[in-house]
């Protein structure tokens, strides 16, 4: 054999060893743009990765503003269907195989075209799709959406696609914040978002629907101002809208620690009845002067001192009361709490023609300062 001739054959081995090694390296990975008809980037869109199979999830991402995306961590080799859903938009479908000799399909450039109709689902191996889209809505199915047993709303907010829920339980969907959350398509405590989303079971519903509403403005003045508001509306499962529901836990620890919580909930066509309480010393805040501020419409003084729909109450370490949310003094220490809300909603009248809604919040908190002492003796030199 020519040196020539081996040298290119050792070459070739070398190269196909190497290529070998990289694919089985590479992790299972789905990507791609999606842009509209006039090529401009699609942000926040929801792509969501279904087994072929079975029609489980199996992954989701959301574009970035760029309009790319990337899906990886969450697949496996094998075959599955990827839905890209845009609000407005026409969905689009695609079939993909990830394989160890092929690991990445590459989607490339999507066009999204403007939905002139509303779509009623999305067929997924022909059934019923986790997911529906409709002009401006997105509904999801709340059972295509596995959460652990003693998960609240917030614990399934988390699995929908394009949903994004941080650590202090604020929400955002598209990238935009969600402001109200209604229960039934009906204001839960004032449409407070966490007051749904942190007490209400996730087993207790069936669906959850993003909407894209219009403003109060437009609703009152009947002229569309081109704005819109994420509204996040749950639909309970038909069995939770017969008799009553709930849950409680308990817990305590070392050194007198303790954390109580509970809810106990009544919902029929009409009538919506809830009940929910914290109690606790180890920090676990629940209602916020924040959150509070919210539901008052931003003035906590008011709804303490004429009933405008809650109350706010502080006591400080010192035994003085306040309704301004602030402990003078206190940034840091160990936070007792006592929460408490209500909220009762009915529709009266053959006709149902009278509708009205009362929601009450109550929060007591106190803190044990744990304070430091700074001895200074020098200009460069610091004790505590």
């Amino acid at each position: 054999m020519k040196p020539t001739l081996r040298a290119f054959l050792l070459l070739l081995t070398f190269t196909f060893i190497l290529s070998s090694a990289y694919a089985q390296k590479q992790k299972p990975l789905i990507k791609g743009k999606l842009v509209d008809t006039a090529g401009k980037a699609i942000d926040y869109a929801t792509i969501a990765v279904f087994n072929a199979a079975d029609s489980t999830i199996a992954g989701n991402t959301v574009t970035g503003t760029d309009g790319t995306f990337e899906l990886s961590n969450a697949l496996k080799f094998g075959k599955y269907k990827v839905l890209i859903a845009q609000m407005g938009m026409t969905s689009i479908i695609k079939h993909v195989t990830l394989s160890a000799e092929a690991p990445v399909a590459d989607l490339g450039v999507l066009k999204m075209e403007t939905s002139i109709n509303e779509l009623k689902q999305v067929d997924i191996n022909g059934e019923v799709a986790p997911i529906s889209i409709k002009k401006d809505t997105i509904e999801y199915n709340a059972s295509s959406f596995k959460t652990q047993p003693n998960d609240n709303v917030e614990g399934l907010l988390k699995k929908l696609p394009g949903v994004e829920v941080d650590a202090n339980g604020k929400i955002k969907a598209g990238g935009k914040d969600v402001n109200k959350v209604l229960v039934d398509g009906r204001e839960f405590f004032g449409g407070d978002p966490k007051a749904a989303t942190k007490n209400l079971p996730a087993d207790a519903i069936k669906k959850v629907q993003l909407i894209d509403d219009k403003t109060e403005k437009t609703k009152n003045t009947g002229i569309d101002d081109g704005q819109r508001e994420k509204v996040l509306n749950i639909t309970l499962k038909d069995d939770k809208k017969k008799g009553w529901f709930g849950n409680v836990t308990t817990t305590g620890g070392t050194a007198e620690r303790y954390l109580g919580q509970f809810n106990i909930n009544r919902f029929d066509d009409k009538k919506q009845i809830a009940l929910i309480s914290l109690t606790n010393n180890v920090n676990e805040v629940g209602f916020t002067y924040e959150d509070l501020n919210a539901f008052t419409g931003g003035n906590v003084w008011d709804a303490f001192s004429s009933g405008g729909g809650g109350n706010f109450l502080s006591i400080n370490s010192s035994g003085r009361a306040n309704v301004n949310g602030a402990f003078s003094g206190v940034d840091n220490g160990l936070i007792t709490n006592h929460n408490v809300g209500i909220n009762y909603s009915d529709i009266l009248g053959k006709k149902e023609q009278f509708k009205f809604n009362i929601s009450a919040l109550g929060l007591v908190s106190s803190n044990k300062l744990v304070q430091t002492t700074n001895i200074e003796d020098s200009p460069n030199n610091l004790y505590t």
